[in-house]
C-alpha cells in the first residue's frame, strides 16, 4: 500500500485489474475501478475479489502524505465509467448500460482531494482497459508509448506533455481505422479479426485521461 507510506513515491505506476460492478450496484460508485492487488488468487480460483484484496478510495488513509504524487493507473474503470459500453456490440443497434449515468472513479477523486493535500495528477482509463495499448496479437509487446511517457514525467516535463504520446497513438490508430473503413466502403472484403482489433484498439486508446492539472510537473532530483 505505497500510497499510505510516509515516504511514498513521487511517481506510482500500477498495472492491475480494476473492479467492475453491475449497473446500479450499491457499491458501484464507491468501488468501481478499485485496484485489484496481488493478494487475489486470480480468476481460476473462482473466488471474488474481497476488500482486503483490492485498493479503493476508502483505503487511502486520512494521514496519507500525497503531496507531489503523480499516479498512473492502468486498470479498467480506473478513471471513470461511461453510462453505456463503448465495446460490446453483441446486438446491432444496442449498447449495454454500464451505469445509471456517467461518473468519475472514487479513487482518483480521493487522491486529488485528500484533506492533507492532494496528489498532483492521476492518469487513468475510462471504461474498460485493453491489452492493445501495450501488446498486439501479431506483433507482441509494444511498450514504447508507456516508456516514453514515463521518461518525460521523470525528466520533469508537464503531465499533459508526457501524455501526448498517448494522444499521438490514438490519432494514428484512428487514421488507420478510417482508411480501413473507407476501403471496405468501396468494396474491399473485410478481415473481421483485423477490423475488430483495430476498432477495439482505437476505442481503447482514446480513453486515457488526466485528472488534475495537466500543467503540473514532478519534483525530480537532478
Amino acid at each position: 500500500r505505497f500510497v499510505n507510506d510516509a515516504d511514498g513515491p513521487a511517481l506510482l505506476f500500477s498495472a492491475t485489474h480494476g473492479l467492475g460492478f453491475p449497473s446500479g450496484d450499491p457499491e458501484q460508485r464507491a468501488r468501481q475501478g478499485a485496484l485489484v492487488c496481488q493478494e487475489w488468487e486470480g480468476p481460476y480460483s473462482k473466488c471474488p475479489v474481497g476488500r482486503e484484496q483490492s485498493f479503493a478510495a476508502d483505503d487511502v488513509a486520512d494521514d496519507a502524505e500525497l503531496g507531489g504524487l503523480v499516479s498512473f493507473m492502468f486498470a479498467c474503470f480506473g478513471g471513470g465509467t461511461p453510462q453505456f459500453d463503448d465495446f460490446a456490440a453483441r446486438t446491432p443497434g444496442t449498447r449495454e448500460q454500464l451505469a445509471p449515468e456517467d461518473f468519475g472513479a472514487a479513487l482518483p477523486k480521493r487522491l486529488l482531494g485528500h484533506p492533507r493535500g492532494g496528489a498532483l495528477a492521476v492518469i487513468a482509463h475510462v471504461d474498460r482497459a485493453w491489452s492493445y495499448s501495450f501488446h498486439w496479437p501479431s506483433v507482441g509487446a509494444q511498450t514504447a508509448v508507456y516508456e516514453s511517457a514515463l521518461l518525460r514525467l521523470l525528466d520533469g516535463k508537464p503531465v499533459g506533455f508526457a501524455l501526448e504520446y498517448f494522444n499521438e497513438r490514438y490519432a494514428e490508430l484512428a487514421s488507420d481505422l478510417s482508411v480501413m473503413l473507407e476501403d471496405i466502403r468501396y468494396g474491399k472484403v473485410a478481415d473481421d479479426l483485423q477490423l475488430a482489433g483495430a476498432w477495439t484498439a482505437n476505442n481503447d486508446a482514446r480513453a486515457f485521461a488526466i485528472f488534475g492539472d495537466p500543467a503540473v510537473r514532478m519534483a525530480v532530483a537532478s
